[in-house]
């Protein structure tokens, strides 16, 4: 919601509205934190894209083309997201995604529904004796949770696009994000519940196919295409050297207004396509199989969803504030700075907690 602010925001205040996270970056605070942020950001987003094309190209070898390789697969997968990017609008890739999300949805429900009718009391679940190391009986380190973290938060990245796509409106910003966040939360909580009560027990393959190949298709779109908007921005600073055309905070602070963005540079877009999607598909498949890869998951996990979701948009969004013209804009967030402060510490305990366990 922190994010939904800032991009809103600057919408109202005149400014062309940034859609990369570096761009948001270069706005409130400088270009030096803005280069910094986009490569914690791009290494988080290949970890992740790297994960769902290779898992992809696995899961569908090992239930249905048997006879095709996974690593085919796999490059088949990128090479899909990469002409959806290229050739579709963000309006089509969001349709796209609803129709991967409604799937999600349907199998997931077909999967929970049985299981929690079938579990025992939930008070009897809730109150059971947490599992950890048999050995030592110490409880299961939070880090090894780092890598579930970091997938969740993902569709984050499409904030800034989502609230572009509804015309930054605010109403209607608040209903996606919120809902957006809240329902995976729901879901994956009520799994657990019904998992732990033994609620889930066999389960349809067919059902943990398509439910698989959904949430990594939705995914890995999601990643790939923060990522194509995340260098496209990162080519037109350092390479085509074009003058920088988005907000600084002195600019709004005098409500200056700026011409509408002119339309994509295709040798940019395709560049920028190539960068997000085809590195992660090779780093992918090399090392898939060993525990580099899983490190690099749970690295990112643990110190970088933080930083990006959770203490980079309450920076941003206070930044943002404390530097508004006299013109009152209401914020996004009740209740003055308590919530980014609560998210910041909330993000920051999250990363402590990690490393310590």
């Amino acid at each position: 919601m922190a994010i939904s602010e800032v991009a809103i925001k600057q919408k109202e205040m005149g400014c062309e509205t940034p859609t990369s996270y570096k761009d948001f970056t270069n706005t409130c605070f400088n270009k030096e934190i803005g280069s910094i942020v986009s490569a914690l950001f791009i290494f988080m987003n290949y970890c992740i894209v790297a994960f769902d094309t290779t898992r992809c190209g696995e899961i569908l070898n090992e239930r249905i083309f048997s006879e095709i390789g996974a690593s085919q697969i796999s490059g088949g997968f990128s090479a899909i997201i990469a002409f959806l990017i290229a050739t579709f609008s963000n309006k089509s890739i969001s349709r796209i995604s609803a129709v991967l999300t409604t799937f999600m949805f349907i199998t997931f429900g077909t999967i929970l529904i049985p299981g929690l009718a079938l579990m025992q009391d939930p008070i009897t679940t809730m109150s059971a004796r947490a599992l950890g190391d048999p050995v030592n009986g110490s409880l299961i380190p939070l880090s090894s949770v780092a890598p579930i973290f970091l997938t969740a938060m993902i569709y984050q990245n499409i904030v800034p696009t989502v609230v572009k796509i509804l015309s930054y409106n605010r109403k209607a910003s608040v209903v996606a994000v919120t809902v957006g966040s809240t329902i995976p939360a729901l879901m994956f909580f009520a799994y657990i519940l019904a998992s732990c009560g033994g609620g889930v027990t066999a389960i349809n393959p067919s059902l943990i196919t398509i439910f698989a190949i959904s949430s990594l298709s939705g995914s890995g779109l999601a990643a790939s295409l923060s990522l194509e908007e995340e260098f496209r921005s990162i080519i037109k600073e350092f390479f085509l050297k074009e003058p920088d055309k988005m907000c600084s905070i002195d600019d709004i602070s005098s409500l200056r207004n700026v011409n509408e963005v002119e339309p994509k540079n295709m040798a940019v877009t395709i560049a920028a396509i190539l960068l997000a999607t085809f590195p992660p598909l090779a780093v992918g498949i090399l090392y898939s199989h060993g525990s580099t890869f899983v490190d690099a998951l749970r690295w990112a996990g643990t110190y970088g969803s933080p930083i990006v979701y959770g203490i980079l948009p309450a920076a941003l969004a206070f930044k943002l504030r404390q530097e508004e013209p006299n013109v009152v804009i209401p914020n996004l967030l009740p209740f003055g700075n308590f919530p980014l402060l609560l998210l910041a510490v909330s993000a920051l305990s999250f990363s402590v907690v990690c490393a310590l366990s």
